[in-house]
C-alpha cells in the first residue's frame, strides 16, 4: 500500500517534472528495499542461504533459480562475497552501479532544482499569508507538497548510501577501478543531495513557523 501511494503521488499533475522524477525514484528505491526484506525474510523462514549473506545465491537456492527483486541481485554484502563472485556476475553488478552513479547525478540536479524552487515559492507564500492573500489551508497544502519532496530526497539519498556500500565492496574486493569510480560519483551526489535536503528542510521549518503565526487567517 505504501509503495502504491508513492507511485500514485508521482502522477500528481501539479508536480514539476523534477518533483515527479524524485517521487518515481523514491518509489523505485522503496520497492527494492521492500523486495529485499521480503526475499530475505522468506529465506530466513526456510533457512536457505542466510549464513552466506548472499541475496543472489540464496535466491537461486531458495526460489528455484528465480532472481527476485531486480537490484537485489546486485547487492554485495562483503569483500569476501565480491571475491567469490563469478566474473560475469561481477561485471553485471559493476555495470549496474555505473548506471546508478550516472542516475545519481540526475537525481541530485532534480533535488537541487526542487529545493531552489521551494525556497523561492515559500518566501512568496509566507508574504501572501501574512497579507491575508491566501488561506492557511492553501498555504499548508503547498507546504505539505514540499514535505513530500523532502521525504523523497531523503529516501533516494538513503538508497544511494546502500549502493555505495555494495559498490565499495566490489571495488575493494576485486580491486576494480570502474566500481571505485562509481563509488566516488555516488558519494559526491550524496553530499550535494544532502545540501539540497538541508536547504529544503530549513525552508520548511520557516514555513511551519509562519503557518503557526498565520493561524488566525481565515481558512
Amino acid at each position: 500500500m505504501f509503495l502504491t501511494a508513492c507511485a500514485n503521488s508521482a502522477n500528481d499533475p501539479s508536480l514539476s517534472p523534477q518533483e515527479r522524477q524524485l517521487r518515481q525514484r523514491q518509489a523505485q528505491f522503496d520497492t527494492t528495499v521492500a523486495e529485499g526484506a521480503a526475499l530475505l525474510g522468506g529465506l530466513a523462514a526456510i533457512g536457505v542461504g542466510v549464513a552466506t549473506h548472499s541475496a543472489k545465491n540464496a535466491a537461486l537456492a531458495g526460489a528455484g533459480g528465480a532472481l527476485l527483486g531486480g537490484a537485489i541481485g546486485y547487492a554485495v554484502a562483503s569483500r569476501t562475497q565480491a571475491q567469490q563472485m563469478s566474473e560475469d556476475d561481477a561485471n553485471q553488478a559493476i555495470a549496474h552501479y555505473q548506471q546508478q552513479a550516472a542516475q545519481s547525478q540526475q537525481d541530485t540536479l532534480y533535488a537541487q532544482q526542487t529545493a531552489a524552487a521551494a525556497q523561492q515559492e515559500l518566501v512568496v507564500l509566507r508574504q501572501q499569508l501574512a497579507a491575508n492573500q491566501i488561506s492557511v489551508s492553501a498555504y499548508q497544502e503547498k507546504v505539505t507538497r514540499y514535505q513530500k519532496d523532502l521525504a523523497a530526497i531523503k529516501a533516494i539519498r538513503a538508497g544511494y548510501v546502500k549502493d555505495v556500500a555494495s559498490a565499495g565492496n566490489l571495488a575493494s574486493g576485486r580491486s576494480d577501478a570502474a566500481a571505485a569510480a562509481a563509488v566516488r560519483t555516488m558519494n559526491a551526489s550524496i553530499a550535494s543531495m544532502g545540501a539540497a535536503q538541508d536547504s529544503l528542510a530549513n525552508n520548511l521549518g520557516a514555513a511551519a513557523a509562519s503557518g503557526v503565526a498565520g493561524g488566525n487567517v481565515n481558512s
